[in-house]
């Protein structure tokens, strides 16, 4: 807290403590009326929409933040800075506590300058037997999914073995067709965890090495002399210094598009923003990048070459790239809350997938699949088990200290999961080994693009291994 001279808190976080009152009486409300009025009150200035995607305007986040919560308890100021005021508020839902923020500008009349998500605080729990575990994540995923903020798949494996299994919610919404714990689901970005072990098989045959530039088999993207800077270790690190591709070209063009190529074929081509190799900058164009790598180290399209090195080899049955309009897939569809009026609903999302997904994101699996996997990598059936080491070890000395090949230490309120997440509209995923335990989580979500964050926090919280004092 500043104070001025007398040793009093200063106008500046006087204004920013009684805005963030004021937005707790907002949303307590559950009115998008009396939202739109603290909104209008307070001059607080929306981000224009980039791209072809369009988020929540800030009535719809509060009347989102509401519904998430069922209401919101003050619990105390946590800091109180420079017009920055953040509070601890526990959601009446769940009693999670979250940290809720609020920027003010520097001078009067103080409106807010930014309300940034509400973030959840970690919990320590007490529960003993791996029994009284499951049985808390499940009445915790009881709770959620009662009140719709969960429609999706949880599955732990121990050792491998499914140990813990829910569905909850529905696959088909319109036509009320429930999730089921095979249903297959768009997965994102894990996709990525594909490319990436794809990349490690080629290795192991001989087909292309982690030092070798994306010239020699991509030789003019974004043009010559970048491309022989650009290793194929960069793109699996996320440390090529090249960008996404979510453009107005992009958005345009999305039903048509079937291959990495024809995505790349719509990138601008702009040179890496840094040296390669230097820091890490998430790309999805690395990874469509790495599909046509595949292609041409392998001889076949990037859908035969996994297919037939990855899919087949671990019994993944339910896993594939369908032609979105015309293949005769059962997957859950994709869904996201929308503003109609003053109320949310859920919409469906098809308008965002492409025709197919590619080599970055947008491959169908279920979570029995995503265990099967797991199980290949672990025993060897698809690369080597120091691949496997070589992938999911962090690239500190690339400027990726969180990421490897591929696989990554996802965050979730201060316990990792190693593997890879994925988040699109009406998607997300999340899927990967708790370390230093037994267990292995897929976490699958066909309602918003965040709904598995907090469940999977919430599991992560059950079952990680308790810190030392």
């Amino acid at each position: 807290m500043q104070v001025d001279a007398k040793g009093e808190t200063t106008d500046l976080d006087r204004a920013a403590s009684d805005r963030l009152k004021a937005l707790l009486a907002a949303v307590n409300s559950g009115d998008a009326a009396v939202m739109q009025a603290f909104i209008d009150a307070n001059g607080v200035s929306e981000p224009v929409p980039s791209g072809g995607y369009s988020p929540l305007p800030l009535v719809g986040k509060l009347l989102d933040l509401h519904r998430r919560s069922h209401g919101l308890e003050f619990v105390r100021m946590a800091k109180l800075e420079k017009g920055k005021a953040t509070a601890v508020v526990q959601f009446r839902l769940t009693g999670h506590k979250h940290l809720l923020t609020i920027q003010v500008e520097n001078a009067a009349p103080y409106r807010i300058a930014n309300i940034p998500p509400a973030l959840l605080v970690p919990t320590k729990l007490s529960l003993g037997s791996e029994a009284a575990r499951f049985e808390h994540i499940g009445a915790y995923l009881d709770t959620v999914a009662e009140a719709d903020l969960f429609s999706g798949v949880v599955l732990i494996a121990r050792d491998g073995t499914a140990v813990f299994e829910r569905a909850h919610g529905f696959a088909d919404r319109e036509r009320r067709i429930p999730n089921t714990i095979d249903t297959p689901f768009d997965i994102a970005s894990t996709t990525k965890l594909f490319t990436s072990i794809a990349i490690g098989k080629l290795v192991e045959q001989g087909k292309l090495s982690y030092e070798d530039p994306l010239a020699r088999f991509v030789p003019d993207f974004p043009d010559r002399q970048s491309a022989e800077r650009i290793k194929i270790k960069h793109l699996l690190s996320h440390t090529a210094g090249l960008g996404n591709q979510f453009g107005p070209a992009y958005f345009n063009s999305i039903h048509e598009l079937r291959s990495p190529q024809d995505v790349i074929d719509l990138v601008d081509r702009e040179a890496p923003k840094f040296e390669p190799g230097e820091k890490w900058a998430y790309s999805n164009v690395g990874y469509l990048l790495l599909g046509l790598v595949i292609e041409a180290a392998s001889g076949k399209t990037y859908y035969d070459y996994v297919r037939e090195n990855l899919f087949a080899p671990a019994g993944m049955t339910s896993t594939s790239f369908p032609h979105q309009d015309q293949d005769a897939v059962v997957m859950a569809q994709r869904y996201d809350v929308k503003l109609d009026g003053q109320k949310l609903r859920y919409v469906k999302q098809e308008k965002y997938a492409q025709a197919r997904g590619t080599s970055d994101g947008g491959s169908v699996s279920s979570a029995p699949d995503l265990i099967k996997f797991a199980n290949a990598l672990e025993t060897g059936q698809i690369v080597k088990p120091e691949t496997v080491r070589l992938h999911s070890d962090p690239k500190p000395e690339l400027g990726s200290p969180k990421y490897g090949y591929g696989v990554m230490s996802i965050a979730r309120t201060g316990e990792p999961l190693i593997g890879h997440g994925g988040n699109a509209p009406g998607v997300c995923t999340d899927f990967g080994s708790i370390p230093g335990t037994p267990y292995t989580v897929a976490v699958l979500s066909n309602s918003t693009m965040t709904s598995c964050i907090e469940v999977t926090s919430h599991i992560l919280q059950a079952l990680a291994v308790p810190k030392a004092a």
